[in-house]
């Protein structure tokens, strides 16, 4: 006689889902812990090396297209804190390297942390905003405060270019970067 209180019971929400057949994103996750297992098995000498785990076992574009992005809602007061930190940024925010210095230069991270929190571009639309891509345009009253920064966003893969009007700290912060940043060399556009 065993006692039938000392057994796991399933939770109801364990069940909801029981025939359902699984996500893309759980199929994507169970394909790469199967090419994990049997690259370490190779590696340890379990099994002779016969085939790539990463390309037999690497899930398919069909399968990675139905995995999109899971955007969140992000708290007004978590928001207020996040704008508050990159508006206010300082050298000491920044994290160190190996030698002491710091990896990236304080004004690239700030227009960088500026253009994310007011821009809502992607990243690869953020990494491609060439120089000079911010211009003020000035309303035709002699206010100074009227004045709107205009955001040039280039061409990209899912659409054409477009300039977006955005905060005038967008502009002060990519202008105060373009001063200071040393010169490139040119590179291709992928």
């Amino acid at each position: 006689h065993r006692d039938l209180h000392s057994f796991p019971t399933r939770r109801s929400s364990d069940l909801k889902n029981r025939g359902n057949p699984l996500s893309a994103k759980a199929r994507a996750h169970l394909l790469s812990s199967l090419s994990t297992f049997f690259r370490d098995i190779q590696e340890w000498g379990w099994i002779p090396r016969r085939f790539d785990p990463r390309r037999c076992l690497a899930a398919p574009r069909s399968l990675r297209a139905l995995i999109g992005p899971k955007p969140r809602i992000i708290d007004d007061d978590v928001w207020a804190k996040l704008l508050w930190a990159g508006i206010n940024l300082e050298q000491s925010d920044l994290a160190r390297n190996d030698l002491g210095g710091h990896y990236y230069p304080l004004t690239m991270v700030k227009a960088l942390t500026v253009v994310w929190l007011f821009c809502g571009l992607r990243v690869n639309e953020i990494r491609r905003l060439p120089v000079g891509c911010t211009r003020e345009q000035w309303n035709a009253s002699d206010d100074s405060k009227a004045a709107v920064c205009n955001l040039d966003v280039p061409v990209n893969k899912t659409g054409q270019a477009f300039t977006k009007p955005v905060d005038q700290v967008v502009g002060e912060s990519v202008r105060a970067w373009e001063a200071v940043r040393p010169q490139q060399p040119a590179a291709l556009d992928e």
